[in-house]
C-alpha cells in the first residue's frame, strides 16, 4: 500500500506512521488472547448462555498475522464497516 491508499483506508498520514502504531503494540499483541469460550474463562466473570454446549469457532485458527489483522481492524473502524 501506497500513503495514500494507508491514508484513505487507515486514516493515517503514511505507512510509516501506521508502521510505528504496529511497532508499538506488537509486544502487547503477541500475548494477546482470543476468546475460546466459557470452558477457559473465570465462572465469575462469564456471562452464563443457554446453550447445551459451549459453542466453537468454525473453520482454521488464524490466518492473517498480527499487522494485517490491526490494519482490517482499522479500516473497518475508518471506513465505518459492522460485523454481522
Amino acid at each position: 500500500m501506497n500513503d495514500s491508499e494507508v491514508s484513505h483506508c487507515t486514516g493515517f498520514r503514511s505507512k510509516e506512521a501506521f508502521d510505528d502504531l504496529f511497532t508499538c503494540i506488537e509486544p502487547f499483541a503477541k500475548e494477546m488472547q482470543y476468546w475460546k469460550g466459557t470452558g477457559n474463562t473465570p465462572k465469575k466473570t462469564a456471562t452464563p448462555r443457554k446453550y447445551k454446549q459451549t459453542p466453537t469457532k468454525a473453520g482454521p485458527k488464524r490466518k492473517l498475522g498480527l499487522k494485517d489483522e490491526l490494519l482490517m481492524v482499522l479500516m473497518r473502524l475508518r471506513l465505518d464497516h459492522t460485523i454481522t
